[in-house]
């Protein structure tokens, strides 16, 4: 059944033919009453016959003339229907030009429906109004002369200006209100002026008055008009083809800066349906793994709708007469064929892509990427003939450049949707946050309301990485996110940051209380008991509140003062926390941190401690790794916290420049007193962005006298999935200066085992997470036995760090481990230090072990 939005269309334009059809009543009415009824024997039945007959030919030679979203039809129906000014009764006109009207239609162009009754309408209500004009015009003078002659030329006129405003009518009443001011456009007043319907009333003159003579002369003129025919036909097609250019032009011209998909879509839909003159059009797209319809119908109605019956996509373009390919979930096949779109079925084309071109229907595929969508217009106007292959051509091109627009589209929606979102939850990340709270705030101080701003942070987070891996952490990560948007999500925002922050909006949030009451169900929610493949994980969370506007109307504002209270609630451990002016001092200890640490920086006062490599097998020392100490208004700061905050203040750079010139000086020093060792010293993961490293470590080398091999430089994983590109880059450049190069930490990144035959790397140091009570933790052990036996594989020195039991040294030396570091050998000691203990060990530089 045809929707109600299509069904509301063709009412009008039923009502319009109703509308005609009275007009025509009443003016013959009124003609009867002037010049009275027709004589008993005033036209044979013959005559009439012919006449009739000639004018269902008319409808076989017609010339189409593209107007706007109709067509203008110029045809050959002025010679029958000059004759019939002349030779019948104005009453008998319209009967005749209804009957063969009738039979031309039906018969010869296969109208049905409202077209063909509107048509119908159409020619009853040209013929009675240049019937009207003839007889005013012409009154009592002789039909046959100059006075009938000019009067038969304003009837044929007038009967095709009433075509023109009719047709624009229907397309105003149909889907195009606008029609009405393009009426009298240029395209309107050429049609005017085209000489055909000079040329056809011409004919028709000169064929009444041979007629009138020599009734077989009529013969020879339709050879005459047969020719006419033929050249204004060519004529048209010339004027179609060029309109199509235009036509594509335009096209192509509508989707230059379209960036959303929807309003792609949109202006395809318009276009396309314009230009093929159709009354529906529609795309069938994949989408998210289904099919969507998006609809242009009635007066510019645009709508999107799902596909019922749910079907999925499972390979490229189906067809008729092939295996279907969209099929419902649960059910059969889709039917394939031709229906309309209001009306629940779609076209299904073929596999091949063959596009399906039918009187009423036609369809074209869209290449979408590897996806494939439908173009699918049904209806022709009014006034339209059946769709050709002109039609399809041209569509097959617009379909062309549409997908490319359309898929572009879709990109660039992709790259807005990411770059806004987390990709690991699918949660805005914080931009969108920080954007949508200045929202919030300005209408919540705008409505005096509240609203509550809510930041999580999960509580030692890195042991379930450390411990389990990041594959779980991930995990754990989206069904917290998940969690929270299903329970949370209708209040306002919920976000992730990064790392295992979480933020909340709370939109109207009532009174503080309020929203110390929801803080505390959040927490509740998150510290639920989370499954992750075997395992039942429990964690905790910190969560800093505060309110808009009392704590602030500036989203930046708003968030720090959250973190604030989050990080305070961490350090008093107890969960919920609201913002305290208080709680600021903590940001001035920080601040004054990073001043600090730009002096020592800038004077090259952070000191370096060096702790010892050992063999576990043979006891000798192999080397040793630089660590930098800082200590601050003469109290110690953990490395853990102010190597963060030289990354945030761009003095990494300088500080590894510091500590690795200084671990060289110290090396070169061992080395000069008989001890061949090498020095480890990390790096940072924005130093392997900097192309400049390998010029200045190799500067360092040579300022020094060391060999490169004497240095290893220690990566984390998590630096090399940072920037893959440039750290791979970065690393190759390293290798082939002979430094040596050392996965850190291995084990609690997120690469893979596979990762490092790939990679131009010397060794490996399993993280000391793993180390610990290695001997009676199985899966600790697990881990280690896999790296060992893939760095025994692959031709790699193992480094355990962290060893401070016997029974670990003893475990890893059983099991083949290269080098050991901890506090069992030694703990990081000064460099005058680390050189006594050196030179204290047993002879050769060996411990035991």
């Amino acid at each position: 059944m045809p929707s109600e939005g299509a069904r509301t269309p063709r009412a009008r334009v039923l009502a319009l033919s109703a509308a005609l059809a009275v007009v025509v009543v009443l003016v013959q009415a009124a003609t009867w009453r002037l010049i009275g009824p027709p004589p008993p024997h005033g036209a044979s039945p013959v005559l009439l016959g012919v006449l009739a007959v000639l004018f269902a030919l008319a409808e076989r030679f017609t010339v189409k003339f593209p107007v706007r979203r109709g067509a203008h039809t110029m045809s050959l129906s002025e010679i029958p229907l000059v004759l019939s000014f002349l030779m019948i009764h104005p009453a008998l006109l319209v009967l005749v030009r209804l009957i063969g009207g009738l039979a031309g239609l039906t018969v010869l162009r296969g109208q049905r429906g409202s077209k063909l009754v509107f048509n119908t309408a159409l020619y009853l209500t040209q013929a009675t109004m240049a019937a009207t004009v003839f007889h005013l015009l012409g009154g009592a003078a002789d039909p046959y002369g100059p006075l009938g002659w000019a009067a038969a030329f304003a009837a044929t006129f007038v009967a095709d200006l009433v075509s023109i405003v009719l047709i624009s009518a229907v397309i105003a009443l149909h889907d195009d209100s606008r029609e009405w001011r393009r009426l009298m456009s240029a395209d309107v007043k050429e049609l005017l002026q085209m000489p055909l319907v000079a040329v056809s009333t011409t004919l028709a003159l000169v064929t009444a008055l041979l007629v009138r003579q020599q009734i077989w002369a009529g013969l020879l003129l339709g050879v005459l008009v047969f020719a006419a025919y033929r050249v204004f036909d060519r004529y048209a097609q010339q004027t179609r083809t060029h309109q199509q250019v235009e036509d594509l032009y335009r096209f192509t011209s509508s989707l230059d800066g379209l960036t959303d998909a929807r309003e792609v879509a949109r202006t395809v839909l318009g276009q396309a349906r314009d230009v093929v003159r159709a009354e529906e059009a529609a795309l069938i797209v994949p989408q998210d793994g289904r099919l969507v319809r998006m609809r242009l119908h009635g007066r510019e109605q645009f709508d999107i709708t799902p596909i019922s019956g749910g079907p999925d996509i499972s390979g490229p373009f189906p067809g008729p007469g092939a295996e279907p390919i969209l099929r419902g979930v649960g059910a059969e096949p889709v039917s394939a064929g031709v229906g309309p779109v209001s009306g629940g079925e779609w076209w299904q084309p073929a596999r091949s892509g063959t596009p399906v071109l039918l009187p009423d229907s036609i369809a074209v595929p869209v290449r979408l990427g590897d996806l494939t969508g439908v173009l699918y217009l049904v209806e022709g106007m009014a006034d339209t003939p059946e769709f050709s292959d002109d039609h399809l051509r041209l569509l097959q091109t617009m379909a062309s450049h549409a997908g490319g627009a359309l898929s572009e589209a879709r990109l660039l929606e992709r790259l807005r949707h990411t770059a806004a979102h987390d990709p690991l939850t699918g949660l805005p990340n914080r931009q969108s946050y920080l954007a949508d709270l200045q929202q919030a705030t300005d209408a919540a101080v705008a409505d005096n309301r509240t609203v509550g701003v809510l930041l999580l942070d999960l509580d030692r987070f890195k042991d379930v990485n450390d411990g389990l891996g990041h594959d779980t952490g991930d995990d754990l990560l989206r069904q917290i996110g998940h969690r929270l948007q299903d329970r949370y999500g209708h209040l306002g925002m919920v976000s992730r940051f990064g790392g295992d922050e979480f933020a909340l909006i709370i939109r109207d949030a009532g009174s503080q209380e309020a929203i110390v009451a929801l803080a505390e169900d959040v927490r509740r929610t998150v510290e639920l008991p989370a499954p992750v493949g075997d395992l039942e994980l429990d964690v905790q969370v910190s969560i800093g509140v505060c309110v808009a506007p009392e704590h602030g109307v500036d989203a930046d504002r708003l968030l720090r003062r959250a973190d604030l209270a989050m990080y305070a609630a961490k350090d008093s451990r107890c969960g919920v926390r609201v913002y305290r002016p208080e709680d600021d001092h903590d940001t001035a200890r920080r601040l004054a941190l990073m001043a600090g640490l730009r002096v020592a920086v800038d004077a090259g006062t952070l000191t370096v401690v060096y702790q010892p490599k050992v063999d576990p097998t043979t006891g000798r020392v192999l080397g040793a790794e630089a660590l930098v100490r800082w200590q601050h208004d003469g109290r110690p700061v953990p490395p853990d916290e102010f190597i963060p905050l030289a990354e945030q203040a761009r003095l990494i750079e300088p500080l590894t420049r510091h500590v690795l010139d200084t671990a060289l000086a110290d090396c070169a020093t061992w080395r000069g007193l008989g001890h061949e060792l090498s020095v480890a010293v990390n790096l940072s993961p924005d130093m392997l962005t900097d192309a400049a490293l390998t010029g200045r470590v190799e500067q360092a080398l040579h300022r020094h006298g060391l060999p490169a091999a004497a240095l290893t430089l220690e990566i984390t994983e998590n630096a090399l999935m940072a920037d893959p590109t440039n750290a791979r880059r970065t690393l190759d450049a390293l290798h082939g200066l002979g430094v040596k190069l050392s996965i850190d930490d291995f084990g609690t990144g997120h690469s893979s085992l596979g990762r490092l035959a790939h990679l131009p790397i010397h060794e490996v140091k399993i993280d000391k997470s793993f180390v610990r009570h290695i001997v009676t933790d199985r899966s600790r052990r697990a881990v280690t036995d896999a790296a060992l036996q893939l760095a025994h594989a692959l031709d790699l020195t193992v480094v355990a760090e962290g060893v401070e039991e016997q029974d670990e040294l003893d475990y890893l030396r059983r099991h083949g481990c290269h080098a050991i570091q901890g506090y069992l050998i030694s703990k990081p000691i000064p460099p005058v230090e680390f050189l006594t203990w050196l030179t204290t060990t047993r002879a050769g530089g060996r411990l035991s072990v």
